[in-house]
């Protein structure tokens, strides 16, 4: 290979490479990851999105079209869209006033008391990702115990909440609440959402997960920036140790640098010196296996990412590095090392990940679990202390669903089973069973509900 490159003079001067001054996040040609998917919507007064009923039992779609945020237009006419399957955080604010007994709220830990929120898409009405909202939860059980009597308060409650494995398609928001007791037993609480035209309620959609999943990254435009990367020289000296290049100056173009392999360079003509020899004076030899090292070291600059630093734990090595001995000469001496400016690391996957959005790997084996959700898991002796357990785990069964004698995966492979824990409940609560710890087989059902 031979060929030749225009540098210019401040390209070798002692500054960095400036190839991306928004690195907070990685550039994709049509996608702007920092505003993708983020919305902030709420009620406008007056506008029939106030004083909305949310009657016990019923999901409610969110009647709101303000949008407070919607940078590259993914919210419209009420509904979200989703452009490929991803897992979706957000925030959901409620401003609420409540009128009930005491003693059915809505809302509680109770067989029948809950709220709950989904997607629900707008072409096939098929709910997606349906889950407790655990805070609001809480929040009435601990006020039922509290209270005597009736109450007749504005409450405003926020929560964080997370649709797990969202496909491609246009969605409403809805949310639902559930007292203690039916009409029957008692009477049913009234919640009217945003009361006297009040519009302190939104939701908030603040990431989308798997956004460019299976897309090709472009190199160029996302190397490190400012003065914390590389510097431009260091980048030129690592490609020339890296494929062991000749580079040097042309000598009829300004600014100009010819490159070549080492062995297009060296290869030149042979010359006869006898001619300027004189053979009557003592001739001093020195072989040129003198002038050679006993050991090549090649090696790139040890990365300081989590794979390769648990790859030199492991190995005891860096990784990419490589050392060639010379076990034929005898006079062959030292060690010389070739250490390139960049730093390599292997192509793994991180157990755990990778295995949701629209990517599970090249080639990756057939799906043989299905989803269940974001399931909690109890690590104590008191199962009942699970339904508040920090244990909150994307769970998949070979049915979708927890049923006893099945195992629970973390993958939809099948590869990674649950361990170390007692029991578990689903993604809205219910039933919480018994967990085998070392195999993540679940058992019986315990008697108590979340």
């Amino acid at each position: 290979m031979a060929g030749g490159m225009t540098i210019e003079k401040y390209f070798l001067d002692d500054v960095y490479m400036v190839c991306n001054n928004s690195l907070k996040y990685p550039e994709f040609v049509g996608y702007d990851l920092e505003t993708y998917g983020k919305i902030k919507v709420g009620a406008i007064s007056g506008s029939g999105m106030t004083d909305v009923l949310l009657p016990s039992g019923s999901f409610v779609t969110l009647p709101w079209v303000n949008a407070l945020s919607d940078p590259q237009g993914f919210y419209n006419n009420v509904s979200y869209r989703v452009d490929r399957r991803t897992n979706i955080t957000g925030v959901l604010n409620l401003n609420i006033n409540v009128s009930c007994s005491a003693n059915n709220m809505p809302g509680t830990l109770s067989a029948n008391g809950t709220w709950q929120m989904r997607l629900l898409d707008t072409g096939s009405s098929l709910p997606v990702s349906t889950r407790a909202i655990q805070s609001y939860i809480f929040f009435f059980d601990q006020l039922q115990q509290s209270r005597t009597g009736g109450i007749n308060t504005t409450y405003e409650l926020g929560t964080e909440f997370i649709f797990e494995d969202v496909p491609a398609g246009n969605y409403y928001f809805q949310i639902r609440q559930s007292p203690n007791f039916p009409s029957s037993v008692a009477a049913l609480p009234v919640v009217t959402m945003d009361p006297q035209g009040t519009t302190k309620s939104y939701i908030q959609i603040k990431e989308v997960k798997q956004v460019i999943d299976g897309l090709v990254m472009d190199i160029p435009s996302n190397m490190p920036f400012g003065t914390t990367g590389i510097k431009q020289i260091d980048f030129i000296k690592g490609l020339q140790k890296k494929y062991n290049l000749v580079i040097y100056q042309d000598k009829t173009q300004q600014n100009r640098f010819i490159i070549e392999t080492f062995n297009d360079w060296y290869d030149g003509e042979v010359k006869d010196f006898n001619s300027f020899i004189n053979l009557n004076e003592p001739i001093e030899c020195i072989p040129a296996n003198n002038l050679a090292v006993n050991q090549l070291n090649f090696s790139d600059t040890l990365d300081t990412d989590y794979i390769s630093q648990q790859f030199s734990k492991a190995a005891n090595r860096e990784y990419g590095k490589s050392y060639f001995i010379d076990e034929q000469n005898f006079f062959s001496q030292g060690s010389f090392d070739v250490k390139t400016t960049f730093a390599s690391g292997p192509l793994v996957r991180i157990a755990g990940t990778g295995l949701s959005g629209s990517v599970g790997g090249i080639n990756p084996p057939p799906t043989s679990e299905n989803y269940v959700g974001g399931c909690r898991y109890g690590y104590t002796f008191d199962a009942q202390e699970t339904c508040t357990s920090p244990a909150y785990i994307q769970t998949y069964t070979t049915t979708g669903y927890l049923e006893t004698g099945l195992i629970v995966y973390r993958d939809q492979y099948g590869n990674n089973p649950i361990l170390n824990l007692r029991y578990v409940t689903g993604p809205s609560g219910g039933i919480i069973y018994e967990l085998n710890d070392a195999t993540g087989m679940i058992g019986s059902e315990t008697g108590y509900y979340c």
